[in-house]
């Protein structure tokens, strides 16, 4: 048994955890900003979240590079090569993050005027962004160091950094709330904060587990620099294309509907963010499989792991978005108060489509392990400047507001998802695409069916307070794990027991 299998479940649960504790302060922190700042104020944090996304764009794709570079590198105990690559990226990333944070300085004067924000907040949101952006660029600064960790697997060391990181954050936004009147630059600082400890961390860790690796100027090649570009090229593509369908909704509204639209809509995609976060979670556990069968030709196999993992997504996913759909005005309710239960439509909307396009994430593994990558990219931008479009059109043109928001996101992910990528793989893997969506029957009749048995308990009882809601989130769990019992075949339990064997990955 290898060191990778041995801290398997050591690495599951460590993970588990921090994804755990990144959604619970998500979850805290909503309620927590919007009591003390305001629904305006409190829309405004996410749109500058987003904003310096965008200003990020290079730096986050170069960092998820650095990670294959150098692990290769330390696996092969090639110290001279891995510290190439090791110095190089650091100093790409340390020039690309003073760079952004320059230009930041630049933006911010005219950025209030410009995302519409009403002046007596222009003075914070200065603040805020250059804060943003700092915690951005301390956020890619530990990719490098956190690459050796990742390497050894020991995920428990860096899921334990990144929890402190949060009890940073969580501890700082209570202490400034606490100490003075209640101010946006506050959040910007707990963001600050938390990236200061785990880079720290990062750091620690990649000097104890990989003293022979040195971060030195000598190291530095440009050569390393350029390959590790070449490879983000298209990375840097996709990626545009997810913030024009996951970052540019806030941006949209602020422009159009104001900013107290703004905060009502901030907590309904903050919902939608934690759950894709969940979503990738367990998405990643196909992509190793995928790898594996592609490097060995293997591709009846990997044709029928493709087909019961969509089945397989399905479910998984039913979970989550039933219990939102079916409970959401409830959920509301207990989590920010009665005035919010009247946008529990508002959250259905939007949510759904998850249940049939995060279906089909997996994929993406598949373009990925067989270096397709661009076709994908490139419909991915299409698709997220028709998001845009069509929420402009939406909102000002017609009535539904908010809704046409949370509408046009659907149909744009829907159209890349099922319109495209099931084909595309259908193509790639030579099968008929009604193959592959038949896969996402099961999921969505398990969704349909908590979500409407959740309606009915939502009419029928009431559910005000969170033991209520808790039990009736326990009685829906077990009717969806009947349910998925009775849809699991021998191959569905089999295909279950190999994604987790290569969680690793």
């Amino acid at each position: 048994m290898n060191d990778s299998q041995r801290r398997l479940p050591l690495n599951v649960f460590a993970n588990l955890g921090v994804l755990l504790a990144g959604i619970g302060v998500g979850v805290w922190q909503t309620p927590f900003l919007i009591d003390r700042l305001g629904v305006p104020a409190y829309g405004q944090i996410g749109l500058l979240r987003s904003i310096s996304d965008y200003g990020m764009l290079a730096a986050f794709t170069m960092t998820a590079c650095v990670h294959r570079f150098v692990a290769m590198g330390v696996n092969a105990e090639d110290w001279s090569q891995a510290s190439r690559y090791y110095a190089s990226a650091f100093s790409a990333l340390l020039v690309l993050c003073g760079t952004t944070l320059l230009l930041g300085v630049g933006v911010q004067a005219w950025l209030p005027a410009w995302i519409g924000s009403p002046t007596e907040y222009h003075g914070a949101i200065r603040g805020l962004f250059m804060l943003m952006l700092l915690s951005s660029c301390l956020g890619v600064l530990n990719g490098p160091f956190m690459s050796i960790p990742l390497a050894r697997h020991r995920f428990d060391l860096i899921g334990a950094v990144r929890l402190t990181g949060f009890v940073i954050q969580v501890g700082l936004l209570l202490i400034l709330f606490a100490m003075g009147s209640a101010a946006l630059t506050f959040v910007g600082w707990a963001y600050v904060g938390k990236e200061c400890v785990v880079l720290s961390g990062a750091v620690w860790l990649s000097v104890a587990m990989a003293p022979k690796i040195r971060l030195a100027l000598r190291h530095v090649d440009w050569q390393a620099v350029r390959e590790m570009v070449g490879m983000s090229l298209w990375a840097v593509v996709d990626r545009v294309g997810f913030l024009l369908y996951f970052s540019v909704d806030l941006l949209v509204i602020n422009l159009l509907l104001g900013n107290l639209a703004t905060g009502h809509y901030a907590p309904i995609t903050q919902l939608g963010t934690l759950l894709s976060m969940f979503i990738v979670a367990v998405t990643n556990v196909f992509w190793p499989i995928a790898y594996e069968h592609v490097a060995k030709n293997r591709i009846v196999e990997l044709t029928r792991a493709v087909l019961r993992t969509t089945k397989f997504m399905g479910l998984v996913i039913a979970l989550p978005v039933g219990l939102l759909c079916g409970l959401a005005g409830p959920f509301l309710e207990v989590w920010l108060g009665a005035q919010w239960r009247n946008l529990g439509p508002l959250l259905i909307l939007l949510i759904t489509p998850y249940a049939i396009n995060y279906a089909l994430q997996h994929l993406y593994s598949v373009t990925h392990a067989m270096n397709l990558v661009r076709v994908p990219a490139l419909v991915t931008v299409a698709g997220g400047v028709l998001n845009l479009l069509l929420s402009v059109v939406l909102v000002k043109w017609t009535p539904l507001g908010l809704y046409g928001v949370a509408l046009a996101t659907g149909i744009a992910l829907t159209m890349r998802n099922v319109g495209f990528m099931a084909w595309y793989i259908s193509r790639i893997l030579n099968v008929s695409v009604t193959s592959i969506l038949r896969g996402l029957v099961p999921g969505m009749v398990v969704t349909a069916v908590l979500g409407g048995c959740g309606r009915l308990a939502a009419e029928w009882f009431a559910l005000e307070k969170l033991l209520h809601l808790g039990v009736a989130a326990v009685v829906l769990g077990c009717i969806y794990m009947a349910l998925c019992a009775a849809m699991f075949s021998r191959g569905d339990w089999g295909l279950l027991k190999t994604l987790l064997a290569s969680r690793q990955g």
